[in-house]
C-alpha cells in the first residue's frame, strides 16, 4: 500500500518517518494498477502499533522538500514512550459481488466451435475469503534518564481473495467432453494474493544536550515465501467507461472490559460497496471483449474491490 494525495501518483507525496525521508519500494506499478508508472513508499512495512501519530500536509511543499512533495507530505512519528501493548486481530472479507452472476448448471458442447450453455442462479455471487490474522506487540523502555528504546514486532498472515466473474468460454476442444460441465468457471484469480510476513521496527533516541537529540530508527520486513496470485486486466477496453462515485463507510467500536484490556470490532467498507461492473461484449457499438466477463471490476477503483472486511481485535496495555 502506497500513500497518495489529491489524485496524484504515490511518488509525488513525500513520506517522512520521524522527519526523515523514507525510502521508496523496489516496485514499479504497471498495467492497470493505481499509480502506474510510479514507485511509492510501501506503508505496509510500518506496523501501525509503532506509530504515535501521523502529520499530513496536503499543500504542496516542493519548494522545501523537492518535486516528490508536490502533492503534500506525510510525516509518521514513531512511539517513544515506555510501556507496552500487545494485540491480536482477525478478520475476513464478506462480500456480495454486484452484477456478477453465480453459475448454476453447465451443459456439454454439441458442436465443434460452440460454447457451452450455462445457466445462472439469478443471484449475485457471494464470497467469504481473505482471512487475515495479525499478531503485534510494542514495548518501550527508558535507558538511563535521557535515552529510550521502542521496539515493535508484527506477524501477518493473509489468505488470498478472488473477485473474478465466471469464464463462460469453452474449455475443452472435444465435442461433448464431460469435463466441460464440472470445470471451475471461477479459476481466474483477480484479487489479493496470499501473503505472510514478519515486520520488526526499532526506534531509539538520546538527549545529548538541552536542545540536541540523536535519533535512530530502522526496520526489517521479511515476506515469507512468494505467491503470484495477483492478476490484473490486460490492457484497456475500447471506448470510454465512466465509473460512478461511491460512499465507503468504515466503522469501529471499542470497549474496555478491564482496566488494561480493550476489545474492538469494526468493518472496512461497512455497506459492501463494489465498483461499477465493467461492460463486456458489444455495447453501443464497442466490443469490450470477453475478458471482462471474468474480470468484472476495474483495478483503478480508488477503494479497491475486495468488498466488506469485518474484524475483531483484542489489545492489552502493560
Amino acid at each position: 500500500m502506497a500513500g497518495a494525495s489529491e489524485g496524484t501518483a504515490p511518488d509525488q507525496v513525500l513520506v517522512l518517518v520521524n522527519g526523515k525521508r523514507r525510502h521508496s519500494a523496489a516496485l514499479l506499478n504497471l498495467k492497470g494498477s493505481v499509480g502506474r508508472g510510479s514507485t511509492g513508499v510501501d506503508m505496509n512495512t510500518i506496523p501501525p502499533l509503532a506509530i504515535e501519530r501521523i502529520e499530513v500536509l496536503r499543500d504542496g511543499a516542493a519548494s522545501q522538500y523537492g518535486s516528490d512533495a508536490i502533492a503534500g507530505v506525510i510525516n509518521i512519528q514513531l512511539k517513544k514512550r515506555e510501556g507496552g501493548r500487545a494485540q491480536v486481530t482477525y478478520g475476513k472479507c464478506i462480500i456480495t459481488m454486484e452484477d456478477v452472476a453465480q453459475v448454476d448448471t453447465v451443459l456439454p458442447t454439441t458442436g465443434a466451435n460452440d460454447d457451452p450453455v450455462i445457466t445462472f442462479t439469478g443471484r449475485d455471487r457471494r464470497r467469504r475469503d481473505g482471512d487475515t490474522i495479525t499478531l503485534a506487540a510494542n514495548f518501550g523502555i527508558p535507558v538511563g534518564g535521557k535515552a529510550y528504546v521502542n521496539i515493535t514486532s508484527e506477524y501477518k498472515d493473509r489468505d488470498p481473495t478472488n473477485r473474478s466473474g465466471p469464464d463462460i468460454r469453452r474449455q475443452y476442444a472435444g465435442v461433448g467432453d464431460p469435463r466441460e460441465t464440472t470445470v471451475n468457471r471461477y479459476s481466474h484469480r483477480f484479487g489479493d494474493g496470499k501473503s505472510e510476513d514478519v515486520n520488526l521496527f526499532v526506534n531509539t533516541g538520546v538527549e545529548v544536550g538541552a536542545s540536541l537529540r540523536a535519533n535512530r530508527f530502522g526496520s526489517v520486513f521479511l515476506p515469507i515465501g512468494s505467491n503470484n496470485d495477483i492478476t490484473i486486466p490486460k490492457g484497456a477496453a475500447p471506448g470510454d467507461v465512466t465509473l460512478s462515485p461511491k460512499w465507503v463507510v468504515d466503522l469501529e467500536a471499542r470497549f474496555n472490559p478491564a482496566e488494561m484490556v480493550q476489545v474492538a470490532v469494526g468493518a472496512n467498507n461497512l455497506f459492501d460497496e463494489c465498483p461499477d461492473r465493467l461492460p463486456f461484449g458489444v455495447v453501443n457499438g464497442f466490443n469490450f471483449g470477453l475478458n471482462q466477463s471474468f474480470l468484472p471490476y476495474s483495478s483503478q477503483s480508488p477503494f479497491g474491490f475486495s468488498g466488506r472486511f469485518l474484524y475483531g481485535r483484542v489489545s492489552v496495555e502493560f
